[in-house]
């Protein structure tokens, strides 16, 4: 018989899976890219359900980072599918945003 703790946790993993999937990090124009940070070589928007809720960069050596909008958390990771990952985990920990 399983725990109620593993099957909440069985159920988070789920979940984080579907927000994972969920998650697009779309290009922003080339043109975005002058800035006085020259680490940087591609950034854009974050967008979960068709909603943007951040921004997303990353520099040379594939330092993936992204900050969302509600919380202002800056999120790091080594790969953009990592980055997902760690969004989806920390959107949610989060209160559901308000989309209407």
């Amino acid at each position: 018989m399983r725990s109620r703790r593993m099957d909440t946790l069985s159920m988070k993993r789920v979940s984080t899976n579907k927000i994972t999937s969920d998650i697009e990090l779309l290009n922003g124009c080339a043109d975005n890219l002058v800035s006085s940070d020259k680490d940087i070589v591609a950034r854009g928007s974050i967008y979960l359900a068709g909603h943007e809720i951040g921004c997303w960069n990353v520099r040379t050596g594939s330092r993936w980072s992204a900050c969302l909008t509600d919380t202002h958390d800056w999120i790091q990771s080594n790969s953009k599918d990592g980055l997902k990952r760690a969004i989806a985990t920390k959107v949610d920990s989060q209160p559901l945003p308000n989309f209407s």
